[in-house]
């Protein structure tokens, strides 16, 4: 008992040290991530431009995507990039978090949520709204256009389905770029004109199917009405005999020795 005891102690007290060592790799590769993480955030220093703000805010957001950050440490994290006026006011907002004058902030979302409040003022956000009313291609090209849509949709935060966003995108386009877009007719010749190819396919494939009875094209023997014996001689010609003639008939049952018969049509190769 006492042996089987003291081998007890040692098999726990080596999964404690396996377990010790296997918890300090995964902290010496997060800390390695982290660090990692850090030197990627862009500074920010607060300077009163919305454009900036929400470029850097896209910026982290895109950073941000592969880690698994969550919480307080990640606004800790991201706030040590702060400099300047940024810095100063981020000071402010802990200073009433502390005195309870304003809700704590647990993760990115509070962060920007806090930030977009103080950087990115209501107007802005109203004229970027009627910017996408109004935008049109221009001088841009159709390029520049489409990345001039996306980038507005991202800064206001619109998420909208792929064919508004479609619509909002074609009735910006030049006229001439636009009158190109098939009107109805032409969308009806154009199903028109693809129903008539798959019908053409389907015939090809049928012609391309042949009767074993009658070695007729476009129809399977299940298919065929002619109820004849075919008859291939050794020089390759082919004899059809009625089944109301001679020999063996569609009609007529083939006995064998156990018995069982067989109907249906025959195919007899052989010499004549």
């Amino acid at each position: 008992m006492g042996e089987r005891h003291e081998r007890d102690v040692r098999l726990e007290r080596n999964r404690r040290e396996e377990r010790r060592e296997r918890h300090g790799r995964r902290g010496e590769l997060r800390e390695e991530e982290l660090h990692m993480f850090k030197s990627k955030i862009p500074l920010f220093l607060g300077d009163c431009k919305p454009d900036e703000y929400i470029n850097w805010e896209l910026m982290v957001d895109k950073i941000l995507s592969p880690f698994d950050l969550h919480g307080r440490k990640l606004v800790r994290l991201v706030t040590l990039e702060f400099y300047r006026y940024a810095m100063v006011w981020w000071n402010q907002v802990l200073e009433e978090i502390r005195s309870d004058k304003r809700g704590p902030c647990e993760g990115w979302r509070d962060l920007k949520c806090l930030m977009r409040e103080r950087f990115v003022p209501s107007s802005y956000i109203w004229d970027l709204h009627v910017k996408l009313q109004r935008l049109h291609q221009g001088p841009y090209s159709v390029e520049e256009y489409h990345k001039e849509v996306e980038m507005d949709l991202l800064r206001v935060q619109i998420k909208e389905s792929e064919e508004a966003t479609m619509t909002r995108f074609l009735h910006g386009l030049t006229r001439e770029i636009q009158d190109i877009e098939p009107k109805l007719n032409e969308l009806v010749h154009q199903a028109i004109k693809v129903e008539m190819q798959l019908r053409r396919r389907s015939a090809f494939r049928k012609t391309s199917i042949k009767c074993f009875k009658c070695i007729r094209k476009g129809r399977i023997a299940s298919q065929c009405p002619n109820r004849r014996v075919m008859i291939v001689k050794d020089d390759g010609e082919i004899e059809s005999e009625s089944s109301e003639g001679e020999g063996t008939t569609s009609n007529e049952f083939e006995s064998f020795s156990d018995g069982s018969h067989y109907e249906g049509t025959c195919l007899w190769l052989g010499g004549l």
